[in-house]
């Protein structure tokens, strides 16, 4: 499924909060389990797939969603497969997990996109890094591109970049829950809790 960061998206770095558009090769991001680690590449994937394809509507997330000490000074902008933290008892008492990956298209009771006039032009933004990592934008922890991604974005991610990401096993950092799964978990959330009340900032 596709993933990617949606632009005006804030990522931690070493260097402080800055737009997914001003990163480039060799920023230093944060990471949740491995301390500053570099960035490989950033692949910008615009209107449509490497297949031709039109790219998913993002999920949006929006600043008064997020509360934590880190805002988002814009929506927080995400592929429908793009993978989200969760830290909630929910998921301990469900599952016997004290975190999990999850798809915010799988969480949301929302059946349809929301349209989002003031975007323009979608682009997502891959971060390809030596690992498949949990790095935090718009407050939130959020995966970086994971192998399968990095693999079906092909020839616009350099050689050494990909062979870096793709050359040893790879393991997502957290289990993920299927869509079967998330689906139940917010079946159980409260109808005025907000979908991001299940996720780890």
């Amino acid at each position: 499924m596709q993933s990617g960061i949606g632009p005006g998206a804030i990522v931690l770095t070493t260097n402080g909060e800055l737009p997914v558009e001003w990163l480039s090769v060799g920023d230093m991001l944060i990471t949740r389990d491995n301390g500053p680690q570099p960035v490989l590449a950033v692949v910008r994937q615009r209107s449509k797939t490497a297949g031709g394809m039109a790219l998913p509507d993002p999920v949006l997330l929006f600043p008064g969603d997020c509360i934590t000490s880190v805002k988002p000074w814009e929506k927080l902008r995400l592929a429908p497969g793009h993978r989200l933290l969760l830290r909630n008892p929910l998921v301990q008492l469900n599952f016997g997990l004290d975190e999990a990956l999850a798809r915010p298209c799988d969480l949301t009771r929302r059946r349809a996109p929301r349209p989002d006039p003031t975007m323009g032009l979608l682009t997502y933004f891959h971060l390809i890094m030596p690992r498949h990592e949990l790095i935090m934008a718009g407050g939130l922890w959020l995966e970086s591109t994971c192998p399968d991604m990095a693999r079906r974005l092909g020839k616009a991610v350099p050689a050494a970049a990909a062979q870096t990401l793709l050359q040893r096993p790879q393991h997502a950092p957290r289990p993920t829950l299927s869509t079967k799964e998330a689906n139940l978990l917010r079946q159980y959330m409260p109808q005025a809790l907000s979908l991001t009340d299940l996720f780890a900032a």
